[in-house]
This record gives structure tokens, sequence and C-alpha cells, in this order.
């Protein structure tokens, strides 16, 4: 576990090589945190749902809303 702390002391240039490496999975679990977010607040939720559709309910579905199946 020391071995982060180790580089980045003793080999040059290694800050950065240490703050680049842990950056990318926090990086990465902060995305994923966004993600999970966002569709808890239904930003995700339908979309081939037009905004006629979305304010008004008893409006008539654009031909794209709903896919045809035979």
């Amino acid at each position: 576990m020391a071995t982060p702390v180790a580089v980045a002391v003793w080999v040059p240039g290694g800050l950065f090589f240490v703050g680049f490496f842990w950056g990318l999975p926090f990086a990465g679990c902060s995305v994923w945190l966004d993600v999970v977010a966002m569709r808890r607040q239904r930003v995700f939720d339908d979309p081939l749902v037009t905004a006629d559709e979305a304010r008004n309910s008893r409006s008539t579905p654009s031909p794209t809303s709903r896919p045809f199946t035979n």
C-alpha cells in the first residue's frame, strides 16, 4: 500500500505519475455516480418521447415515439 507514496517521493516525476493513475479510477467513479444520479432523476427516461408529449399527455404521439412492431 505504500508503493504509490514511495514512487511519488523517490522517482523523478513520480508525483505526476501517481496522481494521474489515481485520478483515473476516481474520475471513472465520479462519472458513474453522476449517471446513477441522473437515472434516479429520470433524465434518461425515454429518448423517443418528444417535448410536446412530455408536456401534454393528451397530445397525438409522433410517428417516431413508438417503434412499429409487426
